[in-house]
């Protein structure tokens, strides 16, 4: 655990050395309620995968909108196969100003808040109601990063290229923060 302490302060003082620290911007407008749902994880970069992700594929995040303004967030997974066992989660996420989500997951060893940047969304055309296609998350200092999609398949057809461009030239092309593709197959089992 040490080494990889050392290791991501060692890349943030390459990131600062280059120069990198520049503010993060989040998306101009999220309208919560086109991002309710259930979002299929296509990658996320290293810290999560070597941590909370560790041995997880067919990862999912669905929120939901609770009766306090809160956002309930419910995190899913398989370990090691889309068959494996559930590995679940359940937070919860308030919006703290536009783009910007605190997220909070009581229950798990490591209780942490955490400042989630929505940085990109996909156009609002998924489904009847008219929902974010993708969205790309990010954390403070861009040190995690996620992609998410509506539909695994129509994000690859349709929107892999924009979002690869965009994390190129965004600075999402660290090794601790370059995202790497998540299992989604049609044998995965996904909760309810």
């Amino acid at each position: 655990m040490r080494a990889f302490v050392l290791f991501i302060i060692f890349g943030i003082c390459l990131q600062v050395q280059a120069g990198f620290f520049e503010p993060i911007i989040t998306v101009d407008q999220l309208d919560i309620n086109k991002y309710l749902g259930r979002w299929y994880e296509i990658s996320s970069s290293m810290i999560p995968k070597l941590t909370f992700e560790k041995n997880l594929v067919c990862t999912t995040a669905t929120y939901s909108l609770q009766s306090d303004g809160s956002i309930k967030v419910f995190n899913a997974g398989r370990i090691l196969k889309p068959t494996g066992l559930a590995n679940n989660a359940t937070g919860k996420a308030v919006v703290v100003r536009n783009g910007t989500l605190l997220v909070t997951f009581p229950q798990s060893i490591n209780f942490f808040n955490a400042n989630y940047f929505v940085v990109k969304l996909g156009n609002p055309t998924f489904g009847t109601q008219g929902l974010y296609e993708y969205a790309i998350v990010t954390t403070p200092f861009r040190l995690t990063t996620w992609v998410l999609a509506r539909d695994p398949q129509s994000f690859f057809a349709n929107y892999q290229k924009e979002v690869k461009d965009y994390l190129k030239y965004n600075g999402y092309n660290w090794f601790w923060n370059k995202p790497t593709p998540t299992v989604q197959t049609q044998d995965c089992i996904y909760p309810e």
